[in-house]
């Protein structure tokens, strides 16, 4: 968290190069984001046998974001492998899907997201860092 120009941006870069993995921006739809969790967090994406170790680097994200999208909020709401399971509705009707929502998350904001009511159960599932600029 932090204003423009503080390196936020830097250090989520090199999240992304060690997991060598690209960033998205914030105004990826759920269906993307979830179709790249599901695609990088394998080394065989079709097999999904061997996973590895896969994080999500999200750009710019905003309150409103999370707060108007019920979906997106719910990708953060997953702390563990056993709270990680979305059920979202499929191509097929009266059908659901299985959506294993599991990977580490970098996000970057200049708004303090905490802070916001609707946002509130990410409060225990954060750990901010400060940017801050160097005069």
């Amino acid at each position: 968290m932090g204003s423009s120009g503080t390196g936020k941006s830097q250090v989520a870069t090199v999240a992304s190069e060690l997991y060598k993995t690209t960033s998205v921006l914030a105004n990826s739809t759920f269906a993307s984001l979830r179709n790249k969790i599901q695609h990088e967090r394998f080394y065989d994406p079709l097999q999904c046998e061997f996973e590895k170790n896969f994080i999500l680097v999200w750009e710019d994200i905003t309150p409103i974001l999370l707060i108007e999208n019920e979906n997106m909020l719910s990708l953060f709401k997953v702390l563990n492998r056993k709270n990680s399971r979305i059920t979202i509705s499929s191509q097929t009707p009266g059908t659901n899907m299985v959506f294993d929502a599991f990977a580490l998350k970098v996000i970057n904001s200049i708004h303090s997201l905490w802070t916001f009511w609707e946002l509130n159960e990410l409060k225990r599932r954060m750990f901010p860092i400060w940017f801050k600029k160097r005069l």
